[in-house]
């Protein structure tokens, strides 16, 4: 007796169904699958932590690290992603060596690292190649260029013999977003202090303590003409401050 084949409409999607089960079967035991660009890493990071999905502003790489900047709906945020070669083995560097591109970068990780809603005037990145990136939040379009300095202490001691250290850092930029500016900062004097420095700069917007870190900007126009002067605690809690403004001079 011949076998009543199915409809083949219903064949469809029966094989459909197979398809996803499969799919659904391999995500739940082997994880989501890898992103393989830098633009599907961070759109997955922007769904998790429920933003839209905003492209890059700008991209940095450091190493087998890479930072984005995006401007969300008056907000910078910052990402950070970490990706390895196709083959799962994480790229080796050796001193005076260059590492060979792979052809697949596989985007194991991204995370928001900062978001300018907790500090109002901006938010720092992740240190590159010994320097800091601090975004700051300056739509004017008048201004075309600013010199950002901050001054303070940070604690180099311990529990028992806290030692408050004076130090400063400074960095100018040139406006390549009508939205913020990017000022790479690397703080200044002994090695040892600069780094507790950096890494305490790296961290605000988190709950640190043992430094204080009073900032000023000079905003210049196009011919370099002095337009205002900005200056703010870069350490304030305060969504709602965007630092004070001294005009002229």
């Amino acid at each position: 007796m011949r076998k009543k084949r199915l409809a083949r409409p219903v064949h469809i999607i029966l094989c459909l169904l197979a398809i996803l089960l499969v799919l659904g079967l391999a995500r739940l035991f082997c994880g989501p699958v890898p992103a393989l660009s830098a633009a599907a890493a961070l759109q997955r990071a922007q769904r998790r932590y429920i933003r839209p999905p905003v492209e890059m502003a700008a991209c940095w790489d450091d190493r087998n690290k890479q930072l984005f900047a995006v401007w969300d709906a008056g907000e910078i945020q910052v990402y950070s992603a970490l990706w390895s070669r196709l083959d799962r083995k994480n790229v080796d560097y050796h001193p005076g060596e260059t590492a060979k591109e792979p052809v697949v970068r596989v985007y194991d990780r991204c995370i928001q690292w900062r978001d300018s809603r907790s500090l109002g005037w901006g938010c720092p990145g992740m240190p590159v190649d010994g320097e800091l990136p601090l975004f700051v939040k300056n739509d004017d379009p008048a201004i075309a260029s600013g010199y950002f300095t901050v001054r303070g202490e940070v604690n180099i001691g311990g529990w028992d013999t806290p030692i408050d250290v004076p130090y400063s850092c400074s960095a100018a930029a040139e406006r390549s977003d009508p939205h913020f500016f990017t000022f790479w900062v690397k703080p200044e004097g002994d090695p040892d202090t600069a780094q507790r420095v950096l890494n305490r700069l790296t961290n605000l917007g988190a709950e640190i303590t043992g430094i204080t870190a009073e900032a000023e900007i000079v905003w210049y126009d196009g011919s370099g003409e002095e337009l205002y002067r900005q200056s703010f605690d870069m350490m304030e809690m305060d969504t709602k401050r965007e630092g004070s403004e001294e005009h002229g001079a």
